[in-house]
């Protein structure tokens, strides 16, 4: 359960029934050459997991990672396809939406630990697949950073528009 400075409950961690045998599939766009791609949401949140994260972290911050990924992708599929996305539900580009790499560009990327990733990745997918975060029994508009200087931004002043769970909080932590 997530929390407002007011202390009122905004939205709750709810968990889907997945078969992995009858994943959905996803459609992404390649930004780097606009080709259309189906892949199942599985393997979409292992590729977004490796695109978007450092394998060596810990465990749950990878799991928390790979929720906020899929309540994403389930946030951005309700919406209209984008024509400039040529016809697919997502980009693969993290500027535009979350990054995602195809099992291929993993073994570019990991080299000789891609057999020791690749199944801590799938592990980590399989632990917490179909979770995913909701706000008046939508999903929320997941948005995720590495780092700040302190504080997070709200929705309002990053992308001129209000999102109630997307509000300034401290995060001293954070703090160079």
């Amino acid at each position: 359960v997530f929390m407002l400075k007011e202390k009122r409950t905004v939205s709750t961690l709810q968990t889907q029934v997945v078969n992995n045998e009858n994943s959905e599939q996803i459609s992404v766009m390649k930004s780097t050459n606009g080709k259309v791609i189906s892949v199942d949401e599985r393997e979409y949140l292992i590729g977004v997991l490796a695109a978007e994260t450092d394998l060596s972290y810990h465990e749950e911050a990878l799991k928390a990672q790979v929720v906020a990924s899929y309540t994403y992708s389930l946030y951005i599929r309700e919406k209209d396809v984008s024509s400039e996305l040529n016809g697919a539900q997502i980009s693969d580009d993290p500027l535009v939406h979350q990054g995602y790499i195809s099992p291929d560009e993993r073994k570019k990327k990991w080299g000789e630990k891609f057999d020791e990733y690749e199944n801590k990745a799938k592990r980590i997918v399989d632990e917490v697949y179909g979770e995913a975060v909701y706000y008046d029994d939508k999903p929320i508009l997941a948005v995720y950073h590495d780092l700040n200087s302190g504080k997070t931004e709200s929705a309002e002043t990053v992308w001129k528009r209000k999102e109630p769970y997307l509000i300034q909080v401290e995060s001293p932590g954070d703090r160079l």
